[in-house]
């Protein structure tokens, strides 16, 4: 890959880390100042519930932002060290397009579509083809 390029992503990076660090920034105050205030005596278990779901998803969102924010900074590392757009896996060079959807690609996309294949999801024993008939009495 050219400088050219590397400093066209290495930009484009900085600027996504920046947004990224901003949001895990005022997440971690609104959760701050959630916690800091009193708690509120809620007499109905669904207003709990509610309550409790929606710090369940900020707490997911915030934990979102920062793996995000992880994977620009190890892109950043790559760059550094010359190691960016190379793919971890058969260390091929990842297509300038896929890089452009997601600086943060490691693989390239064979190598990812094999990831995912090996990496896919166990289906469960469950029988769905079944279908209920009503007894004729």
């Amino acid at each position: 890959m050219n400088s050219e390029s590397l400093s066209q992503f290495h930009v484009a990076i900085l600027n996504a880390l920046g947004g990224v660090e901003h949001r895990i920034g005022e997440m971690k105050k609104t959760l701050r100042e959630r916690t800091e205030v009193e708690p509120i005596d809620l007499e109905c278990p669904f207003d709990m519930a509610k309550q409790e779901g929606d710090l369940h998803c900020e707490i997911e969102i915030n934990e979102h932002a920062i793996k995000q924010r992880d994977r620009l900074r190890a892109a950043l590392t790559r760059i550094e060290s010359g190691a960016f757009g190379v793919c971890q896996e058969c260390e091929e060079d990842i297509n300038p397009r896929r890089l452009q959807a997601e600086p943060c690609a490691i693989h390239c996309m064979d190598c990812q579509s094999l990831d995912a294949k090996v990496h896919q999801p166990k289906r469960s024993g469950i029988n769905r083809s079944f279908q209920y008939e009503p007894d004729p009495d």
